[in-house]
């Protein structure tokens, strides 16, 4: 189970990653950040191949090729002369009367040895000895020499830095959100497998847990971080639940949504190892309903110990679950101070309860209780 619509990551993190050159690089980037991997094996492959990528960054600086040329290579490769076609009488019919044809395959093959030719100059000569298997060095050795009796032009184009290192080992530290210009950065390292977040309205809660569930979701992708440095787990099931609302094509109120998305991750805990964040967590009920059910959720969720689960909430007398007390229930909150009547925000995570409340001071800094008051005129 991958619940992750609340991170956006189509609209908001593709384009961060999006230093490609052209359409087909683009869809398979789409397709790496569409869906984590499914086992520690592949996510630590794909980490591999980063480090290396990223480790020979240096060779790719002067690298170049056309757009236009590159489009023709991955039609060739993928339509245009497949080799168990090659014995079809149709296919040879077609090459023998369309001139149009064989001019279009000569271009396209053509292309394909110019590029061969240049990643070998720009990338197989430049690595060390070692980098591969013998044979497989021997083939490139052997296509080499043939592509060196060609006389071939240069292509000029660019090719652009991945913005996030990845980093080995430790755990959330300089953890910030990819999309603020000035992140505060904040690190985590919870004791317990239940977080529960607390702070002032415009604290930075929602904001954070965001990067914890960007954090979680791009390592379980493979891919590198908006962190210092980070270690997890490998979670069966990820959920994130931020941006919550009511479904109406199901005929779901926001309460009940936010029932069926705590079953599911709760079922998907019991099956396996599940990550999950809870941003306000039932928020559309009662205040009373709110805080029963809260408590049982929360008691409920340290049964869990192989997931994790971070839950942000308002409602103050949480505080004194027996869970909270001994520490079961890893409580964090956002810093904030008063300059008058004016909220101060740090955006920085400390340990412990907030006991915070500036929605009175907001709501009377914006004047509506002095233009709610009875007899005003209108």
């Amino acid at each position: 189970m991958t619940h992750a619509h609340d991170l956006h990551i189509a609209e908001d993190i593709l384009p961060l990653f999006d230093h490609t050159l052209n359409d087909h690089s683009k869809k398979i980037l789409a397709t790496i950040l569409r869906e984590p991997l499914t086992a520690v094996s592949e996510i630590l492959e794909r980490q591999q191949v980063l480090k290396e990528l990223i480790a020979q960054h240096g060779i790719f600086e002067n690298y170049s090729y056309s757009r236009t040329e590159l489009g023709e290579v991955h039609f060739f490769l993928a339509h245009g002369f497949p080799l168990d076609r090659l014995a079809g009488k149709r296919l040879k019919w077609r090459l023998l009367l369309s001139p149009a044809l064989r001019y279009r395959q000569r271009a396209q093959l053509v292309q394909v040895v110019l590029l061969l030719h240049r990643l070998y100059n720009f990338y197989f000569s430049r690595l060390a000895a070692d980098a591969f298997p013998k044979p497989f060095r021997q083939q490139l050795k052997e296509i080499y020499a043939f592509l060196s009796q060609l006389h071939l032009p240069h292509y000029e184009g660019r090719v652009r830095e991945q913005r996030f290192s990845i980093k080995d080992m430790v755990a959330l530290t300089g953890l910030f959100h990819p999309l603020l210009k000035s992140p505060v950065r904040n690190s985590i390292h919870p004791e317990a497998n239940v977080v529960l977040l607390t702070g002032a309205n415009m604290s930075g809660k929602s904001t954070f847990l965001k990067a914890v569930g960007l954090c979680v979701y791009l390592a379980h992708a493979g891919l590198g971080v908006p962190a210092e440095a980070c270690v997890l787990p490998f979670f069966d099931h990820l959920s994130v639940s931020i941006d919550l609302r009511d479904d109406l094509q199901s005929g779901y109120s926001h309460f009940m949504s936010e029932l069926v998305q705590v079953k599911r991750v709760v079922e998907a805990a019991g099956a396996g190892r599940c990550f999950a964040i809870f941003d306000e967590l039932f928020r559309g009920t009662s205040l009373e309903d709110a805080l029963d059910i809260s408590a049982a959720t929360l008691r409920g969720l340290t049964q869990f110990q192989n997931s994790v689960f971070f839950v942000s909430t308002h409602l103050q007398p949480l505080k004194e679950l027996p869970e909270v007390q001994a520490g079961a229930v890893a409580c964090y909150h956002f810093g904030c101070e008063l300059e008058g009547k004016t909220p101060v925000f740090s955006y920085r995570l400390l340990p412990g309860w907030s006991n915070m409340k500036v929605g009175r001071l907001l709501f009377e800094r914006e004047g509506l209780d002095r233009l709610l008051q009875p007899g005003r005129p209108v």
